[in-house]
């Protein structure tokens, strides 16, 4: 993460994001997301992640609109869900492929 600084662990929970880091923990509720963007970084290496917050998060005394994450363009990340292919079928059907 660029934005709040450092490295964090993030988990997609049914209702919200948990970005979970050394020093902090944010609990991003989805419907506080406003605007999310993906933009490529000049050095045509990396591409940034910007997610807009309706409600920014805090960090001591300083306040962060927007989380922003910095990935390598050309890196595959692996995830695993947690739920039933039954149950992923019903509740997203042709959503996610």
């Amino acid at each position: 993460m660029i934005i709040p600084r450092g490295k964090y662990t993030m988990d997609m929970l049914s209702n919200s994001l948990r970005l979970h880091g050394q020093t902090y923990n944010y609990n991003i509720e989805y419907r506080n997301i406003t605007r999310a963007f993906l933009l490529p970084k000049p050095d045509s290496v990396h591409v940034t992640f910007v997610i807009g917050l309706e409600s920014p998060i805090r960090q001591g005394n300083t306040m962060h609109p927007y989380a922003v994450m910095q990935f390598t363009k050309e890196a595959e990340e692996t995830i695993n869900v947690n739920m039933e292919a039954e149950e992923i079928q019903n509740k997203y059907g042709d959503d996610l492929t």
